[in-house]
């Protein structure tokens, strides 16, 4: 063996060790599974402060926690686009770090250090209830390591004074009204709303709930805000329960608005206003998505001969939510298909590639403002059919364009009834070409217009009893005289 050699060799091994050294594996614990983790929003819950022998407090402290995060709206709604974890990380010694130099620190508190995983603190930044895991780095590596593919990440410092912080990472205490602060924090992290209260004298900025702008109809909420509501909006008990513009956000008392009373953006053990859910339900679509599930759980599918075919689709259900279905066929509405699931024959298609798509869009009244479309959902298949009669159930205009007449092909596989129509461009009826029962066999129908130039408008509707199918299909034909 050479001396490169060697010195590889002892490279790897220095790779290794260095790898498993700084590797930190510790137990992670499923609390809500209702997805994979690459579909749906994962919320991490990480321990500070926490010994060993204090983890399976650390699994009631998250479980309460999590209790009151879906106990709260609009998460209550929509928990179905959630999972959460907590990693079980040890600390050496229980509790926190209070260095007791914070201005505002009770006279009476005592001071103590303690060694910690995240080396976590009262009094950062001079502020006594400002409760921060400064170890950041150390936060990142036990994500990395247990569980890579984190969406949100709470701490939860193991103390029963009151206390917590925002940021990406958000930390909190046991105090019972910490967790008040988590779901404020988030707020922040998740959604991007902004502080609503007016100390702290920091820049202001403009979010989805605050705003410098008067005018009523640049408001970004204008939408809430009814007619009778003036703007600014006074601060009184007539105007306490709905939207408007009260002054006084994001830091500051005059200049910047917000548009409630009262939000938990600006205090504790309050809900979420009107404009602040509708922010939240929008990021929350925009994360995971409308459509849970879809079968088949495939994009491309392959059918040889006859068959019956269902398409579906699983929205995120729940009793709070409703649904609106649209289906489309080879670019065309399946009329009359509102619902999550819709069955075809492939002998309606005929051989050859056709795509479908579902369309699935989530209705509800927290949203009156979605210009990106966030509450809508699609899914689309690439359908190959062979094997089948090709000229059965297929319906096409020949010629198309024409100037004289065209000629519209059809077959029936069963005894069924025919309806064809025509329609011009704004969808007036302008003639039936079929509207009878046929036995089963291959048909034409010829359409002869004395009309102007135009785009026209076909409709097929074909019923059979025989196997209880039917079969629509609307297309564009062009007369050039």
């Amino acid at each position: 063996m050479t001396k490169v050699s060697n010195i590889l060799i002892i490279i790897f091994e220095i790779i290794i060790y260095v790898s498993v050294v700084f590797c930190q594996v510790f137990p992670v614990n499923t609390h809500i599974l209702n997805g994979e983790r690459n579909k749906l929003i994962n919320i991490v819950y990480l321990s500070e402060g926490y010994t060993k022998a204090e983890m399976e407090k650390f699994r009631q402290d998250v479980d309460k926690t999590v209790q009151n995060f879906f106990n709260c709206p609009p998460f209550s709604e929509y928990k179905e686009h959630f999972n959460t974890f907590s990693i079980e990380v040890p600390s050496n010694e229980s509790g926190t770090s209070h260095p007791g130099t914070a201005p505002d620190c009770p006279r009476d508190y005592p001071v103590f250090i303690k060694d910690t995983y995240f080396n976590s603190t009262f009094d950062y930044a001079g502020i006594h209830r400002l409760l921060y895991a400064r170890n950041v780095s150390r936060i990142y590596s036990v994500l990395q390591d247990n569980l890579p593919d984190w969406d949100a990440v709470f701490i939860i410092v193991n103390h029963t004074w009151y206390g917590g912080s925002g940021g990406e990472f958000a930390a909190f205490s046991m105090d019972p009204s910490s967790s008040e602060i988590a779901i404020h924090e988030f707020g922040h992290s998740f959604a991007d709303l902004a502080d609503e209260y007016e100390i702290g004298n920091l820049p202001a900025r403009e979010a989805p709930n605050t705003t410098s702008e008067t005018r009523r109809s640049f408001i970004k909420w204008k939408s809430w805000i009814n007619d009778s509501t003036p703007v600014p909006t006074p601060e009184d008990d007539m105007y306490s329960h709905v939207i408007g513009l009260f002054e006084g956000a994001v830091y500051h008392s005059i200049g910047w608005y917000r548009p409630k009373l009262n939000c938990k953006m600006r205090s504790l053990n309050i809900d979420f206003c009107e404009v602040c859910q509708e922010q939240i339900i929008k990021t929350i679509h925009k994360s995971s998505g409308t459509i849970k599930s879809f079968y088949p759980d495939v994009y491309d599918i392959s059918i040889f001969g006859k068959r019956n075919i269902r398409l579906k689709v699983e929205p995120f259900s729940s009793q709070f939510l409703d649904y609106w279905f649209q289906w489309y066929i080879d670019g065309n509405l399946e009329e009359n298909a509102n619902a999550p699931s819709i069955l075809f024959s492939s002998q309606l298609l005929g051989n050859g590639k056709h795509e479908a798509k579902a369309i699935v869009l989530h209705q509800t009244n927290s949203v009156r403002n979605d210009p990106n479309n966030f509450l809508s959902d699609s899914v689309k298949w690439t359908i190959n059919i062979s094997g089948t009669d090709s000229s059965i159930y297929t319906f096409y205009p020949y010629p198309n364009p024409f100037s004289e007449s065209a000629t519209f092909n059809f077959g029936l596989p069963y005894e069924s009834h025919v309806l064809i129509k025509i329609y011009d461009i704004l969808g007036q009826e302008i003639t039936i070409l079929a509207n009878s029962e046929k036995e089963a066999g291959i048909y034409t129908a010829k359409w002869k217009p004395s009309i102007s130039s135009g785009v026209y408008l076909y409709r097929i509707e074909i019923y059979s009893k025989t196997n209880n199918s039917t079969y629509n299909k609307t297309g564009k034909i062009i007369l050039i005289r």
